[in-house]
């Protein structure tokens, strides 16, 4: 067992702090700096917390307390995975009598969200709150918690509390933005990330994590002129290396989210924001935008296809490894990303052979703009 602060320094609980003062003085001498290191520092760490009366009560209550409060922290984790609620609260309870303190609030709150308990985990987390106003996680719980009841309101009011104390949080920032889109209060959402990002000293990741929220916002808003406005922001921002890579990293997650929701005309737009972001802006005369107004062609095509519920899935399944292939790192790691996508085909075509054949062969006759890129595109199918 390791020795307590007291027994370092040889003085009892009760001691005083003249007392104290001389027994460090005896023992800093006996046991110097350059004979015995290790513990000369653990006699001056043993001093300057006994010496402070705010750092000694601290350390007294955990000498007494510590363990029992360790102990009954682990018998409510025990219960809460075997879904005991009332062992849960009664071991809290017993916490919260000992030491009731903000963090013991928080730790009991998060532990009802999971029980799903939320009446009595959103009393604690307002108790939280008010027992320490710059308790930051708690109202990114409180948020949390309101978005699963879909509390929208409750949730803005409290994400801008939180803000007020941790201006641009990320997860604040984020939380708040998606109470606006639930509540399709896209234009507030807009002036609101507007603002942020026009603040002095925001840093690259920063900027970077904004303007995948103003994506975001034109994703849920579908609007053309609020994406017209990104493109400008996009196209005069000065990118630092680590931001435009930030951004692309970002932009290249929600490519994958639109096109597995089939959501293709924004799974394009971000790729148009991807080639700005790796051309400063300027697009003309690139062969990247030659290749990008291609797959607009084939995705214009591919819109024709709607109405066919089976084959038309399909085919935008297709689109999408081939729209998004260049942007893998490597030939392996894209094969491997979409896997899921080839067991599909690869059921579709083994189930559904001769009606595939022949969907393919009407398709081709019907829509022949889509199949210049035949060779590309339907080779390892046809």
């Amino acid at each position: 067992m390791n020795s307590t602060y007291y027994e370092i320094l040889e003085v009892t609980v009760d001691v005083d702090s003249d007392e104290l003062k001389r027994a460090f003085s005896i023992m800093i001498r006996r046991y110097s700096n350059e004979k015995y290191p290790e513990k000369s520092a653990q006699l001056r760490e043993a001093y300057r917390i006994l010496i402070d009366p705010k750092l000694r009560k601290d350390y007294d209550f955990q000498l007494e307390y510590g363990q029992r409060i360790e102990r009954l922290k682990e018998l409510a984790l025990e219960a809460s995975k075997t879904g005991f609620i009332s062992e849960v609260k009664d071991s809290f309870n017993e916490i919260i009598t000992i030491q009731p303190s903000a963090t013991h609030y928080y730790e009991y709150a998060l532990m009802l969200m999971k029980l799903e308990d939320y009446e009595e985990a959103e009393h604690l987390l307002h108790t939280t709150i008010q027992t320490d106003e710059e308790f930051i996680d708690a109202y990114i719980q409180l948020a949390i918690l309101y978005s699963r009841l879909e509390q929208y309101r409750n949730m803005v009011r409290v994400t801008k509390q939180g803000l007020l104390i941790a201006p641009a949080n990320y997860e604040l920032v984020s939380l708040l933005i998606k109470a606006y889109l639930c509540t399709e209060r896209y234009e507030e959402a807009w002036a609101f990330i507007e603002k942020l990002r026009l603040k002095p000293h925001v840093d690259s990741q920063k900027h970077a994590f904004y303007l995948c929220q103003f994506f975001e916002i034109c994703c849920a808003a579908d609007s053309a002129t609020m994406y017209e406005q990104y493109k400008q922001i996009i196209a005069k921002h000065p990118f630092t290396y680590e931001a435009k890579q930030l951004l692309i990293e970002e932009l290249q997650v929600w490519i994958e989210f639109l096109c597995n929701s089939y959501t293709f005309n924004w799974a394009y737009n971000a790729l148009y924001i991807i080639c700005l972001l790796r051309n400063e802006g300027n697009l003309s005369n690139n062969a990247f935008l030659e290749e990008l107004q291609k797959k607009q062609i084939i995705y214009s095509e591919f819109q024709k296809l709607s109405h066919d519920k089976t084959i038309g899935k399909l085919f935008k399944k297709l689109f999408y490894i081939y729209l998004f292939k260049s942007d893998y790192a490597s030939e392996q790691e894209w094969e491997e990303h979409n896997q899921f996508i080839h067991d599909d085909i690869e059921w579709y075509a083994n189930e559904n052979y001769q009606s595939f054949k022949k969907d393919v062969k009407r398709l081709e006759i019907k829509y022949p703009a889509l199949f210049k890129c035949k060779q590309q595109f339907f080779n390892y199918l046809i």
